[in-house]
């Protein structure tokens, strides 16, 4: 990967990573604060997509994180029956901010990552002791300074990143996301549900498509070409299907 700054790295993550973070705090031992573990994804040149992950530390009788190597390289090996294409892109801890073990834990990977998969891996670190309120999530880069063949220390500079949704990890999160303002539970809708749902969407969405072509040929507002072709490559995506045939395909889909 030939990247000579950090600050050329596009970082993508994706929320099944915050939500197994969230939900492996959430199952931790009562007498654990913390937890570490491994992140996994894609590389393609300065493009780091962040897709998966999972916890590798464990609390021994005392109470005291160990990290079993053995157990981390099952793991991964797991995982990669599963996802062969994904590599070792970084590391995670939750809190508010990176403690000496995911220090250790970072430097000690960093030697095998940097040689092997990126070349600066990157660490998220997720508060999910909600400070203020807010579960804050900064990934940073981790790389090593000092002259060449004789480092004198290590540094993590904060990065920007971007999320990215799958369609259903977009379904999933519009779900989450449709009772946060009022503090509830989201219901898991059943089929017919999600229907009358996306259906009530679709025509909102095309009431405001109407309403922005009438008031564009009315004169009120100024012509868009880039949205003008979207509008047009959407039309054209649509296929053309007899209202009988469709009334029919729906009926027999939601039987």
């Amino acid at each position: 990967m030939a990247v000579s700054s950090p600050l050329q790295l596009s970082i993508v993550i994706h929320p099944v990573v915050i939500f197994t973070i969230c939900d492996s705090y959430e199952r931790r031992n009562e007498d654990i604060d913390k937890i570490h573990g491994t992140l996994l994804g894609k590389v393609e040149k300065e493009r780091i997509e962040i897709r998966n992950c999972f916890i590798d530390d464990n609390p021994t009788a005392s109470g005291k994180k160990k990290f079993n190597f053995e157990e981390f390289q099952r793991l991964f090996d797991l995982h990669q029956r599963v996802y062969p294409s994904e590599v070792i892109v970084g590391r995670f801890s939750t809190g508010n901010q990176i403690d000496e073990l995911a220090l250790a834990m970072q430097t000690f990977f960093s030697r095998v990552i940097e040689s092997s998969y990126v070349a600066f891996p990157i660490h998220l670190l997720v508060d999910t002791n909600l400070t203020n309120s807010h579960m804050g999530i900064q990934a940073s880069v981790y790389h090593r300074y000092g002259v060449p063949g004789n480092d004198n220390g290590s540094i993590f500079t904060p990065i920007h990143y971007s999320m990215s949704y799958y369609p259903e990890e977009m379904s999933a999160t519009q779900l989450f996301q449709s009772n946060l303002a009022i503090g509830g539970v989201a219901p898991v809708q059943n089929d017919m549900q999600q229907v009358i749902a996306t259906s009530t969407k679709i025509d909102e969405l095309l009431d405001e498509v109407i309403k922005y072509v009438e008031d564009v040929m009315a004169g009120n507002i100024p012509f868009d070409s880039k949205l003008g072709r979207s509008l047009s490559d959407a039309i054209i995506a649509v296929p053309q299907i007899d209202q009988s045939v469709f009334k029919d395909m729906m009926n027999n889909s939601t039987q």
